[in-house]
């Protein structure tokens, strides 16, 4: 069968969710992968990438697999959360295999054998949609599956929102990580900034609602200034000029997280406690539409996490946190988590790897009598919350922000206790302490300070930070290593 051919019958079956279990060409040994249809895989933050069809330079990079589009530059690369561990294929330079399992025939396993006898391996869907308990096919298994070879094609990968990484710098690292810093817009909210990536490009939300006092002779007032929420994207190494969301105003900051290929966003009313819900397909955002019997005083946090997306919030008038989730048909009824309180915006993060991983983390700042300013840190199985504990030494004024690291740590940044300083702060293996698992070393961020709470995702290798400096939104980069010296 001629190459064009194939081509044409594997994309016909992949559009009614069938991956054939079929070699895609004669030569074994490559590093290469040719797509014929759109795949989702997760990114290292845990966020849905869709990685359309064409042929891809396949690479492992740290805890990673590095797809480059065939003939492009290598700051269009895609990062794949992937896992590691050993194969048993005899080979004598690094080779990329594929396979289907009849089980699950629309999922694609993806993996980078190496010849130390471990490989890497991510796994995507034709849909987006990820079934539970997938296991590995090539890495930590006892016996080798029958597998087919990726291959070099000749078609030229599918134009598509490929985004661009930090400009490269001979560093001796995979990722130029910077730090760099650039100016993406002129600013006067004094509302924290929301970051996610979505489709291949970090998208930024933020709030300019502010209340000005006006005076009349014997009496005042105040009068909202009416902002619609402001939408800007990343891609190719630069952010747009941001549009405005028609009709959605928030008294407060916004919270973002991708889920089942759209971006999702909730936030406060233009002057009500109510929470809004929208969602965003990469070209329009759907109408604002009331969530039921949720209001909360301050910014909700979102995360993807076990095939759903979970909120949480405060009370309507109380520092109570309410729990939510929603599986893509609508909200749950909020629920109370029992015992847990704050005065400010909580964070929800997820660990990659490691003996929490199976878990959704929160992190939030204690309203309590003692130490009022401490943050705290409570973990959630799939049927509970788990006790909190405070994180010892971490004392803040304002909200939290986590955001996952590679391979098996949870980062967390923070405002000062009485400053606008911003604080670094790692959970997971302490290497100096025989891997112990623990909050560790709060320390400076960069010298770096923000008036709001910050916002930080993981896109293309690198740590993307969004901050109001001097009436300024400021976007920063940076790698772990860089700004922490127990990771290495």
């Amino acid at each position: 069968m001629r190459p064009n051919s194939f081509n044409t019958c594997l994309f016909s079956i992949l559009i009614m969710g069938v991956w054939p279990t079929l070699a895609l060409a004669a030569n074994a040994l490559t590093t290469t992968v040719e797509l014929p249809t759109a795949i989702h895989f997760l990114t290292p933050a845990g966020d849905d990438v869709e990685v359309g069809p064409g042929v891809y330079q396949v690479e492992a990079v740290e805890s990673w697999l590095k797809l480059v589009p065939e003939g492009a530059s290598p700051s269009n690369a895609v990062l794949l959360e992937a896992n590691r561990g050993p194969h048993e294929e005899d080979v004598t330079e690094p080779v990329v295999r594929t396979i289907s399992n009849p089980d699950t025939p629309e999922v694609l396993h993806l993996a980078f054998l190496m010849p130390d006898g471990f490989g890497m391996e991510a796994v995507g869907t034709v849909s987006g949609i990820r079934p539970r308990g997938l296991n590995l096919a090539f890495v930590g298994r006892t016996s080798q599956p029958k597998t087919m070879a990726a291959t070099t094609g000749m078609n030229a990968p599918r134009p598509g929102s490929q985004t661009q990484a930090p400009p490269p710098r001979p560093r001796g690292q995979s990722v130029d990580c910077g730090p760099y810093q650039t100016v993406i817009s002129a600013w006067e909210g004094d509302h924290a900034p929301a970051l996610a990536n979505f489709q291949n490009a970090l998208h930024l939300v933020a709030s300019r609602h502010k209340e000005a006092k006006r005076y009349i002779p014997l009496m005042s007032y105040q009068l909202a200034e009416r902002f619609p929420l402001k939408h800007w994207v990343y891609s190719n190494g630069q952010w747009d000029n941001g549009k405005e969301i028609e009709d959605q105003i928030s008294k407060t900051g916004v919270a973002l997280a991708t889920f089942q290929n759209r971006l999702h966003m909730v936030h406060l009313g233009e002057s009500s406690n109510d929470l809004w819900y929208s969602t965003f397909n990469g070209q329009n955002w759907t109408p604002n539409v009331k969530i039921p019997g949720q209001k909360s005083k301050a910014t909700p946090a979102l995360a993807a996490w076990n095939n759903q997306l979970h909120m949480v919030h405060p009370g309507d008038s109380s520092n109570n946190l309410w729990y939510s989730t929603n599986k893509g048909n609508g909200w749950t009824v909020n629920v109370r988590i029992p015992g847990r309180s704050s005065d400010k915006a909580p964070a929800l993060g997820r660990v990659p790897n490691g003996p929490f991983a199976g878990r959704l983390h929160m992190v939030y700042k204690t309203d309590a009598n003692i130490e009022p300013q401490s943050l705290w840190h409570a973990q959630f199985d799939g049927r509970q919350w788990q006790r909190s504990a405070m994180i010892r030494g971490a004392l803040t004024k304002a909200a939290p922000t986590v955001v996952s690291g590679y391979p098996d740590q949870l980062h967390l940044i923070h405002l000062g206790k009485s400053s606008n300083d911003l604080w670094h702060m790692l959970f997971g293996p302490n290497k100096r302490k025989n891997n112990a698992v623990e909050w560790f070393d709060d320390q400076r961020l960069l010298s770096e300070n923000s008036e709001v709470p910050v916002d930080v995702a993981l896109f293309q290798g690198c740590y993307h930070m969004v901050s109001i400096k001097d009436d300024k939104l400021m976007h920063t980069t940076f790698s772990t290593p860089l700004v922490h010296s127990a990771v290495q």
